[in-house]
């Protein structure tokens, strides 16, 4: 029985659709925003527990959507993979050694899915990429913008003279600045984004404003990772520049030219930054002892992960529990006679690991390749646009896969909800093309 006459409906339909929407903006607000009500013990922080009310809004649309439109949410092969994490995680929060604060632990991943959930079903219902596309454009420019202004410069002495011309801002969302090898995370998410972006067919006569909006958003991330210096994050930008370069699909000789030409600046002012050209006064030595440290840092670190996953190899230490106190009096990471506190076991694998134990790298990995699976479905049966959203989304998967070998933005991360926008944007891609295929191949039966 329909509940309403069919203009009715629609309009219901682009209601509940604009009300996933405000819900999504504060969901990944509340990656960010600091607490509304702080304890006294912790002013102007960032609790990852203090938003939990928001998935109090999440059953009432699906439940609205279910009724106008038949499903709470439009199904994919992700479903069962994120199902199995969640789960896991949250069967995590039990039975770990090292004690977490409980199901509250959720609270990001589980918005992160709300996030996954609302992009995928926006895009299903307009048909085309066009808005979702705008939010990721409009994040590209502020993350761009937040981490020329806000980034803690500790690896960057080479330099000082562009740096002292930029303003430094002590962002009221971000006290303190970004850490450099954490905005480099975030930035090999959104870069090939922006990258895409620059050739992507928007609608309407404004598409060289949007076009040219992605490029200044690519150039911004792109200076923040090279002025950040995270070897990692641009080693993983310039392999996903190759491949949306050189990957087949619309407009490949203009991508191939301006890909190569980025990619080709990127590697030039690394290796004049590497010989000392770019910064006399610091020898190559110097530098040369600055990278063996860093490397050497990374297998101090990699070496007390894996005692935690060898001594709790079905539970890990627990969610998030990498950096606290008893974790680390129990797998101390001692680097030249000093006792560093690391946040995360700076690789993705390795990180999940310790959180949940081998169980949770299956599904991590099950969940990534199910991602990748996807991509590459609709890069095969897609059409044009839809190609080239594929190699967008996949090649910023690419990059974060690379950067993640030495470094990793944890799922409990405020900077973990990209993670799940691009999964939105891949899973609502492949919905459409999915639908397409189905249109048409009951088409070609009915003849």
């Amino acid at each position: 029985m329909r509940l309403t006459t069919p203009e009715r409906r629609q309009t219901l339909i682009l209601g509940v659709l604009f009300l996933q929407f405000v819900v999504l903006l504060a969901c990944v607000a509340a990656f960010w925003f600091p607490s509304v009500f702080p304890a006294p013990s912790r002013p102007g922080t960032i609790d990852r527990a203090d938003y939990a009310w928001l998935l109090l809004l999440v059953p009432p649309l699906l439940l609205a959507r279910r009724a106008l439109q038949g499903r709470f949410w439009s199904h994919t092969p992700l479903d069962f993979p994120l199902l199995a994490l969640l789960l896991l995680a949250l069967l995590s929060t039990e039975i770990a050694p090292y004690g977490t604060r409980g199901p509250l632990m959720l609270a990001r991943p589980l918005l992160g899915v709300a996030l996954l959930w609302f992009l995928t079903d926006a895009i299903r219902d307009l048909r085309r990429l066009d808005g979702p596309l705008w939010l990721m454009l409009a994040l590209a420019l502020l993350v761009g913008a937040a981490a020329l202004v806000s980034t803690q410069w500790v690896k960057s002495d080479a330099f000082t003279a562009i740096i002292e011309r930029l303003p430094a801002l002590d962002l009221w969302f971000a006290p303190g600045g970004f850490n450099p090898n954490e905005i480099a995370g975030a930035i090999t998410w959104l870069a090939p984004l922006a990258a895409g972006m620059m050739f992507y067919r928007w609608r309407g006569q404004t598409r060289w404003l949007w076009r040219g909006l992605a490029a200044v958003a690519f150039v911004m991330l792109v200076t923040a990772l090279f002025l950040g210096q995270s070897r990692s994050g641009l080693i993983g930008l310039m392999v996903a520049l190759v491949t949306l370069a050189f990957m087949p699909g619309p407009l490949l000789r203009p991508r191939m030219a301006a890909m190569t030409l980025a990619v080709g600046t990127i590697a030039l002012l690394e290796v004049l930054l590497v010989a000392g050209i770019l910064n006399p006064d610091a020898t190559r030595l110097v530098r040369a002892a600055r990278g063996a440290g860093s490397v050497e840092q990374r297998v101090t670190i990699w070496s007390a992960s894996l005692k935690m996953v060898g001594d709790h190899p079905l539970t890990g230490v627990g969610l998030d529990r990498f950096r606290s106190p008893p974790v680390r009096a129990d797998y101390p990471i001692v680097w030249r006679n000093r006792t560093l506190n690391m946040p995360h076991a700076h690789n993705a694998v390795l990180q999940i690991a310790t959180d949940m134990g081998i169980p949770g790298v299956l599904v991590f990995v099950w969940l990534n390749g199910t991602a990748i699976y996807m991509v590459w479905v609709t890069w095969r049966t897609g059409g044009q646009m839809a190609r080239l959203v594929a190699v967008m989304t996949g090649t910023s998967l690419l990059a974060y896969y690379v950067y993640s070998l030495a470094d990793a933005i944890p799922l409990w991360d405020r900077f973990a909800f990209i993670y799940w926008l691009v999964l939105g944007l891949i899973a609502g891609q492949y919905v459409l093309v999915r639908e397409s295929t189905l249109a048409a191949n009951t088409n070609l039966s009915d003849r």
